[in-house]
């Protein structure tokens, strides 16, 4: 899942790739904020190295809420290390 890519370390570091503040922005955004999820999702896409799982994108943005959300923040910090 997406989620999980964010929550990699980065190569030496083992800070994650998306900081957990902006991991927060993200989860954060509402049901009917498109525009800014869409936003924040290309920043992310981007923070990940273009490596994005596309199809669990897809997902996200087709089922944007609450439970959606919830199922970020689990994979996320279940994956930090």
């Amino acid at each position: 899942a997406f989620s999980k890519q964010m929550s990699m370390p980065k190569s030496k570091d083992k800070t994650p790739v998306v900081s957990e503040l902006r991991f927060k922005k993200f989860i954060t955004i509402s049901d009917n904020e498109y525009n800014e999820l869409y936003r924040e999702l290309l920043r992310l896409i981007r923070l990940t190295g273009n490596t994005a799982n596309i199809y669990s994108i897809a997902n996200t943005i087709y089922w944007w809420n609450d439970n959606t959300r919830k199922e970020c923040a689990y994979d996320y910090y279940l994956n930090i290390k």
